[in-house]
């Protein structure tokens, strides 16, 4: 089984580009017993396009993103690069040939849920910060197209759902997470000519995402643990984000695909046998390998969600999506 592993992220700063600090990173996908070498690679690699980055002449504009060819050549042994502009909300994902786009933006809504039980908490009027991220595959490598897209779909969304009751919304009467990013994809296809997904975030640790030709949605839950591993002497202590997907088709009568505090309790027993631990001795096994540990974590959570389709595995300095 292939894994991708992500780089840490290297921070610079560029003074056409608001004089803030701009995030590079690097991934490629390895074999498991590779994951050791392939981390240590991307963190030279990474150093390596930041510093390539900094010296670039030519000057960085989102009209067109021509000057990003080149960055990836020189580098070895990288499968992509990440640029991240976090005054924008963008981000741009260079895969050999393929180049996608990532604009994520905030809007501050309420709604409340009228087909779960009165007991239920979000049957109560209340409110949340969404995110809501929006990929898209450029038709080519300037990436002309999807930049101008993703400028007129934010604008449409911040200028549509800012500060509004979404029941109110015509068509949302119901308006879930699920709900809600079905409705943005339905309503953004005509603005968007290459939608990859939509993703709509209820909170940091719950989210919704629509592809744009998949009936079933994907549903993220994450979770966190503090706990170490050894490596040839050495101790490895983290602050470990794990990300669960599972693609489930839609309760039509719910609006939803499952609850949110479902998920959560159902994932709490494996939680504890993760959380406080040594992963060198866990359970018998050694665990060391974040891939190998990602891959047993995957095994385990499929018996309780046997709609598994993925996981990502994150500490400060590295991530394995599997």
């Amino acid at each position: 089984m292939l894994f991708q592993v992500t780089s840490p992220t290297a921070a610079i700063t560029r003074q056409d580009v608001r004089a803030l600090p701009v995030e590079v990173s690097c991934f490629q996908k390895a074999l498991p017993d590779a994951f050791l070498g392939v981390r240590e690679n991307l963190r030279l690699q990474t150093v390596k396009l930041a510093d390539s980055f900094t010296r670039m002449e030519e000057k960085v504009s989102f009209r067109s993103l021509n000057w990003l060819e080149g960055l990836l050549s020189g580098l070895n042994g990288v499968g992509g690069i990440q640029l991240h502009f976090p005054a924008d909300g963008l981000s741009l994902f260079q895969d050999g040939n393929v180049l996608k786009l990532r604009q994520i933006f905030q809007i501050s809504a309420a709604h409340f849920l009228p087909h779960v039980g009165p007991n239920h908490k979000c049957h109560r009027l209340h409110g949340h910060d969404f995110f809501v991220e929006i990929w898209v595959q450029a038709l080519s490598l300037s990436g002309e197209d999807a930049l101008k897209e993703l400028q007129d779909a934010r604008k449409w969304v911040e200028e549509t759902f800012q500060n509004r009751l979404l029941n109110e919304m015509d068509g949302l009467l119901n308006p879930t997470s699920e709900m809600f990013a079905v409705y943005l994809k339905k309503a953004l296809s005509s603005r968007l000519s290459s939608l990859v997904f939509l993703e709509v975030h209820e909170t940091p640790d719950a989210s919704c995402r629509v592809h744009w030709e998949d009936r079933n949605l994907g549903v993220r839950r994450a979770f966190r643990f503090e706990s170490a591993f050894e490596q040839d002497g050495l101790w490895f202590g983290h602050s470990f984000l794990l990300n669960l997907w599972q693609k489930l088709p839609m309760d039509p009568k719910a609006g939803w695909t499952m609850d949110y505090a479902l998920i959560k309790s159902g994932f709490q027993p494996l939680l504890k046998r993760l959380d406080h631990r040594d992963f060198s001795r866990l359970e018998g096994q050694n665990l060391g390998n974040p891939a190998l540990l990602a891959d047993w974590i995957a095994q385990e959570s499929r018996k309780v969600f046997p709609a598994l389709s993925g996981l990502e595995l994150k500490a400060l300095d590295w991530s394995v999506t599997v």
